[in-house]
């Protein structure tokens, strides 16, 4: 399991919180990009998030292998 959390403080302390295995990104871009790193075939991926900071065009690349 694996937590991401993006955006600001909030975001942030959730990630701390959730312990070590939690990363906290501050935009949906570095989100992308750290997934696009880490993902691995047969990874699943819960986005539960805001269009405010952009996590829908975050799934649009999931869903759509693209940016």
């Amino acid at each position: 399991q694996m937590l991401v959390t993006v955006g600001g403080d909030h975001a942030r302390l959730m990630a701390e919180a959730f312990g070590p295995t939690a990363r906290w990104v501050a935009t949906a871009e570095q989100a992308q990009q750290w997934l696009a790193e880490n993902l691995r075939e047969g990874d699943v991926v819960l986005v539960k998030g805001s269009r405010g900071v952009g996590l829908d065009q975050l799934v649009r690349a999931l869903v759509g292998g693209g940016g």
